[in-house]
This record gives structure tokens, sequence and C-alpha cells, in this order.
């Protein structure tokens, strides 16, 4: 069959677009370790390497739910109304922001145990690194869900600009703050990168072109809403774990790395139901998964 010019040249804009971003979002992640190797030696690179290792391992995992969420959403988008689109938006928002806010917290309480049996206490970043590294993480989950809606509407070449100036952003403030503040900067320039520019302005993409402009606060509300809650919910978890191993007067790695393990499954999920349990998001869940249970 024959494709008319006009479909052909929507084509090739779309995918222009998606060039663009993948090539951006390639650059963003690896521009850290260059600059890391140029300004603060090899050591510092195999280090950063490692913890960012952990941290992306995650990251791949969530990543299985995004993409196996992507053909239902854009079947969504062709059969139901934009309201229903966004009602369901905002309910695997929620659950999607429940699920990494657990893994943000598992992450503080157990990232330097894990380096201290796998590296060694000598390859190991010092603490707020690792408070760095978690909000990279939690950072990059906050507009996933958002950015698979975007995927199935397909506004790549709307957003080109957005994955350009992130990219550019995040190289600038990789130069200068690498300078001044070593792999703190390093990591902090990517944290700036991503809310900045990903987040609050890319974010603003798929509500202009498909949901509307009037729903884009209350997106911007949930999320504060969800960032606070993940807060408290780190710091109280962090401290059981330490509460607890100073109780147990735990000597063991192993055993201690385990029972943290162990803390960051019950205390994070007992917190998070206690407060969202009241909330619509929540109702919105339950019942669409016991739905699904049938």
């Amino acid at each position: 069959g024959t494709i008319s010019a006009e479909i052909k040249n929507d084509m090739k804009k779309k995918v222009s677009g998606l060039m663009i971003q993948r090539v951006c979002a390639t650059t963003r992640n690896a521009t850290d370790s260059i600059f890391i190797s140029a300004f603060l030696g090899l050591t510092m690179t195999a280090i950063y390497s490692n913890y960012y290792y952990v941290m992306g391992a995650v990251t791949s995992f969530r990543a299985i739910i995004t993409n196996s969420m992507l053909s239902g959403i854009g079947n969504g988008i062709q059969s139901e109304t934009k309201e229903a689109n966004y009602a369901n938006m905002c309910k695997f928002d929620f659950m999607y922001m429940w699920i990494s806010g657990w893994f943000t917290v598992a992450l503080l309480c157990l990232y330097q145990p894990f380096m201290k049996l796998w590296m060694g206490a000598e390859y190991m970043f010092d603490f707020k690194i690792v408070i760095l590294l978690c909000a990279y993480f939690y950072a990059l989950k906050m507009g996933d869900i958002r950015s698979t809606y975007y995927n199935a509407v397909g506004l790549w070449w709307e957003g080109k600009w957005r994955a350009i100036m992130e990219s550019v952003l995040n190289v600038s403030l990789n130069f200068f703050l690498a300078q001044i503040m070593g792999v703190y900067g390093i990591v902090l320039a990517t944290i700036i990168s991503i809310i900045s520019v990903n987040f609050f302005y890319g974010g603003r993409f798929v509500f202009k072109y498909y949901f509307g402009m009037e729903k884009v606060k209350q997106y911007y509300l949930l999320h504060s809403l969800y960032f606070s809650i993940t807060v408290l919910c780190s710091v109280l978890t962090y401290f059981c774990c330490n509460t607890f191993t100073e109780i147990l007067n735990l000597k063991n790695e192993l055993v201690s790395f385990l029972t943290k393990g162990m803390v960051c499954i019950l205390v994070p999920n007992i917190f998070l139901l206690l407060v969202y349990s009241k909330t619509n998001n929540f109702q919105n869940m339950t019942q669409w998964l016991r739905g699904h249970k049938k």
C-alpha cells in the first residue's frame, strides 16, 4: 500500500524527536563518569561506578513495569476519554511512586551495608553521597508514569528541546560543580537538571498537548505530597534500622544487613499504608487491584 506524504512527514518528525531524546538521555548518564574521571581521577570513577551500578540495577527493574504498561496505555489513549486516561495516570502514578518511595528508603538504609559487604570499607563514599544518590534515584522515578503517557501519545518532536536543554544543563553544571564540590557536585548537577528540566518543564508537554493545562498544578501538588511523605518515611526507617541493630548488638555485617533489610520491608510499607489509606488514590488503587483479581 501507499502512505500519504502527510503521514510520512509526521513519522519522520516523531522518529527524529525520539532519536534526539534517546541520545540526550544517554549523554546525561554517561557524562557523570567522564567528568569524575577528568577532574577526580580513575579511583573515584571506579567507586562511583560501583554505586551507580547498584542504582542502575534497581532502575532497570523498575523499567520492566513501565515498559509492560506502554501498550495498554497506548490502547487506552485510542479507546478511552482524556478524563478516563488522566484518572488512570493518577492511579498508576500513585502505585508507582509508592513502590519508588519504598525502593528509595531501602537504598538509603542498605546502600552502605551492601557496599561494605561487596567492596569493602576502603571503597565506600560517605553517607552524604548516599543521600544524593537516593535523591537522584527518586528524581529519575518521579516522571516515569507521565513519560509513559508522553511516549504513548508520541510527543517526541514537541519535546525535543526539553531533552537538549536537560543535556546541556547537565553538562554545564557538571563542569562547574565538579571543580567546586567534587563528586557531590556531579550528582547534584544531575539531580538539578532532572528536576528542573525533565520533571517541571518536561512534565508540562503531556498536559499541554493531551490532558489539558488545568490539570498540571494538581499533578505537581501530588508529587510534592509523595516526595514529602517519602522523606518522612526515609527518616523513620533509617532511625528504626539503626535502633534495631544497636539494641540487638549485631556484630556480623551480613546479619546486620539482613536485619536492616527486614526492617526496610516492614516499616516503610506500614507507614505508607497508614498515611495513604484514607486517600482517594489509595481507594482507586485497591478497587482496581480487586477488579484484576476477579
